[in-house]
This record gives structure tokens, C-alpha cells and sequence, in this order.
């Protein structure tokens, strides 16, 4: 999808192009804090990852090869309103609510939560300020990292009932610890991310309590997940 989109992008003279990445290209290798410089294939942990690091290269080789200006944004554990999947944060909402047990791989597992407003103010901020940020890589995240343990509890905290937490070890193909550098995104796009871990749980869980599975905006970004998976098919 990511080269058929760059090959219309070519095609028809669409010259600015901005590519969604993620932490996960980080990898583990042993390190808390990542540049955008620190990208290593040799650590690599799943075809995710290999995905999105092929589609950063291809970005890359359009820039390169045809003059194509692009930016890469690296984004990472995105949580927030309309989020209907199974991704930590909606299916810790979603378990706790049932009062269902919360399973967590790996106690010590460390991982830099994006709100959705901020990581939507970064896009933002690209676009307004492409011709300043072109040819870039940014992390477009908190720059703090949270260990996933304390997310499930202030969940189940914040929603009041008998769920418990078990602990497992981590899993295969999972990175472990991350927090990002966003230096350079604070100095090329004035990115400042605002919320933090307490007020964004905070804000999502209200957020679910007042709109079930079966309201209207939930089917309706459920709806428009499907109608894009099936395109890309």
C-alpha cells in the first residue's frame, strides 16, 4: 500500500508526503531513550516492524530517487477517544469495565503513551510547517515512558471495580522498554506534547463510559476501520 501510494503521489506530481512510522522500529537494544538516528535492523522483533521499516525505505528511496519531499513520523502506543480495537489501552478499558481480570507481559515493561490531541497536534504541526521540517524523521510521542503495570492500575482505579491484575513474562516480537527523544520535533515543529498519563487515562475512560460499543461515533469509526481495511485489500 505504502509503494502504490508513493507511486500515485509520482504520477500525478503530488510532491509533499508525510509517512506514518512507529516506536516499534526502535527495536530492542538495550537503550531507554531513542533519537531518530538509532534505527537498527539487527533488532528487529516482528514483521511489524519490518513493515514499517521497509515503508520508511521506500519513502526514503522516493525522496532520493524522484524528489519526492517527505517527512516520517514515529509515533507510539497512540491511545485515546474512538479507539474500538484491541490495542492495551481500549481492551484494559473494556476488560476492567466487565470486571475481567488484566493481563500484563512483562512487570517491568516501559513504553512512551501518546494522547491522541497530541499526537494529532504533531501532524498538524508537520503540515503547517512542512517546508521547515522536510527531509525529517521525528518521534512524535511524550518523550516520557510509563511502565504498562501502572497504566492497568490507574485503569482499574480510575474505573472503580474488582478486576485484578496478573503478571506474565513478555511476549515474543514485543518491544520492552521505550522512551523517545522528541527534542528535535520541540525544535523544529514547536511540538510540545500536553497531556500526561494520569489526565489522558483520565480523559479516555470518561470518554468510554459515556459512549458504549454501541453508540453512534463507536460504529461509526468501527464502520470506517472496515470500509479502509477492505480498500487496502
Amino acid at each position: 500500500m505504502t509503494y502504490n501510494i508513493l507511486e500515485y503521489c509520482r504520477l500525478n506530481s503530488i510532491n509533499q508526503f508525510i509517512f506514518a512510522s512507529s516506536h516499534e522500529v526502535y527495536g530492542n537494544s538495550g537503550k531507554d531513550y531513542r533519537r531518530e538516528d538509532e534505527v537498527d535492523i539487527s533488532c528487529c522483533e516482528s514483521p511489524y516492524t519490518a513493515f514499517k521499516l521497509s515503508g520508511e525505505a521506500l519513502v526514503q528511496v522516493y525522496h532520493r530517487c524522484y524528489g519526492m519531499d517527505c517527512i516520517i513520523c514515529r509515533f507510539s502506543n497512540v491511545y485515546g477517544m474512538y479507539d474500538d480495537s484491541d490495542r492495551v489501552i481500549p481492551l484494559f478499558i473494556k476488560y476492567a469495565g466487565e470486571g475481567r481480570n488484566l493481563t500484563v507481559y512483562g512487570e517491568d515493561k516501559i513504553l512512551d503513551f501518546t494522547y491522541i490531541d497530541d499526537t494529532v497536534d504533531g501532524i498538524k504541526r508537520c503540515i503547517q510547517r512542512f517546508q521547515r521540517a522536510k527531509s525529517n524523521v521525528f518521534n512524535i510521542t511524550t518523550g516520557k515512558g510509563v511502565r504498562i503495570v501502572d497504566v492497568a492500575k490507574m485503569i482499574i482505579e480510575q474505573i472503580g471495580n474488582s478486576s485484578r491484575l496478573l503478571i506474565k513474562k513478555n511476549r515474543t516480537g514485543e518491544v520492552i522498554r521505550f522512551k523517545a527523544d522528541i527534542s528535535k520535533a520541540m525544535q523544529l515543529l514547536e511540538y510540545f506534547p500536553k497531556t500526561s498519563i494520569v489526565d489522558g487515562i483520565s480523559k479516555t475512560v470518561t470518554w468510554y463510559n459515556q459512549h458504549d460499543s454501541t453508540t453512534p461515533e463507536i460504529e461509526t469509526a468501527r464502520i470506517s476501520r472496515s470500509k479502509y481495511a477492505l480498500k487496502c485489500h
